[in-house]
């Protein structure tokens, strides 16, 4: 017969190891969280490192591919073209545009009119969807789009007109409200008397 003080003690050494069990249990599967959280970050590290490097590399591609445009667009062909279009158009003599030439010179000027604008037109699509680095194409184009889109405007509500669609050469249009403001930002900086030749506004 086991008497009640030795069935007591028992109990007691019961629930003693069943706490221990416990507290280790507890302990282990800490540990194990741990592991599993370092794990995480680690692999969140690693995704954040590849994710700065394709950002990295986009980067410079955009950056690269608006060079490269700029380069294209002073290419033979196109300059070809846009001298033709120079022996009318002074592009930023505000007094002239399409609309003051005559019909005959509006003719001959016409198809590379259209080839310079679809240009810049492809352009400003690439800068709004973000293919082209915009700062780097306002360096190239800041004073150049938005006075060949001042100029050919007659041109452009004709063929709107015409052709029923507003949103004829759009992504141009929008692009060069968006640098002419800029313009203006940085004419007035410029004006100002803390700037001056070869120091950066700031």
């Amino acid at each position: 017969m086991t008497s009640p003080a030795l069935m007591g003690w028992l109990n007691l050494l019961v629930s003693a190891l069943t706490l221990v069990v416990f507290v280790v249990s507890i302990r282990f599967l800490g540990r194990q969280i741990r592991e599993q959280q370092k794990q995480i970050a680690q692999q969140q590290l690693q995704i954040e490192k590849a994710d700065q490097q394709v950002t990295k590399e986009h980067d410079w591609n955009r950056r690269k591919a608006v060079v490269d445009l700029s380069l294209d667009y002073s290419s033979i062909e196109r300059m070809q073209a846009r001298r033709r279009l120079e022996e009318f158009a002074d592009w930023y003599d505000p007094a002239q545009d399409y609309g003051t030439l005559s019909p005959a010179q509006q003719r001959e000027i016409s198809a590379d009119l259209k080839q310079v604008l679809n240009y810049l037109e492809g352009i400003a699509v690439a800068v709004k969807h973000n293919v082209y680095d915009r700062d780097i194409a306002y360096e190239f184009l800041g004073a150049h789009l938005p006075a060949v889109y001042r100029w050919s405007r007659p041109w452009i509500d004709a063929i709107r007109a015409h052709a029923g669609d507003a949103s004829i050469l759009e992504a141009v249009e929008t692009l060069s409200r968006q640098w002419e403001l800029r313009n203006q930002d940085l004419a007035q900086v410029l004006d100002t008397p803390i700037w001056r030749e070869g120091k950066a506004p700031t």
